[in-house]
């Protein structure tokens, strides 16, 4: 499963989804729910790269990192 999100929260800052002209002095209200979507087909397959890393091998000493490409297509062209 990849799950796609519009914010790095909690680990850098909220987003509320639409325009304020200061981020960090959004009230409460500003905050609203969205639904991110990822359109794809046959024809215009959707992708997604991702770095992944190895488990630490002995020492631990981190292991490897490559990039991985997960394609989705399939639906209705």
């Amino acid at each position: 499963m990849i799950q796609v999100q519009s914010t790095w929260f909690p680990l850098y800052d909220r987003n509320p989804q639409k325009f304020v002209t200061n981020i960090f002095r959004a009230r409460d209200a500003d905050y609203i729910p969205v639904t991110q979507r990822v359109f794809r087909s046959r024809r215009y397959p959707s992708h997604v790269t991702l770095p992944i890393s190895t488990r630490a091998g002995a020492g631990g000493k981190p292991g490897s990192v490559h990039r991985t490409t997960v394609v989705s297509g399939g639906g209705d062209d």
